[in-house]
């Protein structure tokens, strides 16, 4: 098994006849689970029509568009074209293309001035770098203080990430030349890199305890269409979950961050995010205060 180094994975995910062909997460098979994310970002997320977004790794745009018909500036950045091809030509659909402006580049050379935006998301972006303390680094730097930081990581501990593992290692078998795309993280993983970055975590939310959808993964029919009714059916129950004891253990995770002020130092996550029952959110983080380009907390 060949595991990607950052140059080979950047030469990867910019190449045209590669990513862009097997992932879909608005059209494709496994809709159900990422329109998840996009609910956990409506139900705990306050923008403001004011807000300046950077959307890094937007892929085929969901969340810059999402951030869009929220009247916000959007900038959205990937490093491969035929996204950002795709991207533009959706967000010309749900007419949101004046208020998006796509840029072609690398997430660890963008062309922008430190404190720039009120908000920063990378999803499914830290599953495909070899150092995701140096990328947080690098985007918190462009977010202004009391910024927030939005990501998601597939768990290591979750039922999926062990199966991975597995998965993984009989690929490793049966073909030497299978190459590996991806990584998992921990929860606490990501919270030091926050901590180190002069981040807070301020929520957590977790999807699929079951199971997560498998773009790559050649599974035999009938154990994908079980893990498929198995996951649709959780997610009809519980479409994520916010209890702190949970969120390790779910495939994936979406966090949000906010940038301290100078001086200030984060709070290791167990004092960051609270630990109520899954009737509430999280975190109880104040509303930033009113100005241009403030950010809310919902609770």
């Amino acid at each position: 098994m060949k595991t990607l180094n950052e140059t080979e994975l950047k030469r990867y995910f910019s190449s045209p006849g590669t990513v862009s062909q097997w992932w879909e997460p608005e059209l494709g098979r496994y809709k159900f689970f990422y329109e998840k994310e996009l609910k956990i970002m409506e139900e705990n997320l306050a923008v403001h029509s004011s807000s300046t977004v950077l959307d890094a790794a937007t892929g085929k745009g969901r969340f810059a568009r999402w951030y869009a018909k929220k009247n916000c500036s959007v900038t959205a950045v990937d490093i491969n074209r035929e996204m950002l091809e795709i991207a533009k030509e959706r967000a010309k659909q749900d007419k949101v293309i004046d208020r998006v402006e796509f840029i072609q580049s690398d997430v660890d050379t963008l062309p922008f001035q430190n404190k720039t935006f009120d908000i920063v998301s990378v999803m499914q972006f830290l599953d495909h770098v070899t150092d995701p303390s140096k990328s947080i680094q690098m985007l918190s730097n462009y977010l202004k203080e009391n910024g927030y930081l939005v990501v998601t990581f597939v768990s290591e501990k979750s039922l999926y990430g062990k199966l991975r593992k597995i998965y993984l290692r009989l690929s490793d078998f049966f073909n030497p030349n299978f190459v590996n795309l991806s990584k998992t993280y921990t929860l606490s993983e990501i919270d030091s890199a926050l901590r180190s970055s002069g981040m807070t975590l301020k929520s957590a939310f977790g999807i699929g305890l079951l199971s997560a959808p498998q773009e790559r993964v050649n599974l035999p029919y009938f154990i994908r269409n079980l893990l498929e009714f198995l996951s649709r059916t959780e997610l009809l129950i519980k479409p994520y979950y916010r209890m702190k004891s949970l969120i390790p253990y779910t495939s994936t995770v979406v966090v949000i961050a906010q940038k301290n002020p100078q001086n200030r130092h984060a709070e290791p996550v167990g004092r960051s995010i609270s630990s109520g029952d899954s009737s509430r959110s999280a975190t109880h983080a104040e509303p930033a205060p009113a100005k241009a380009g403030a950010l809310g907390m919902t609770v």
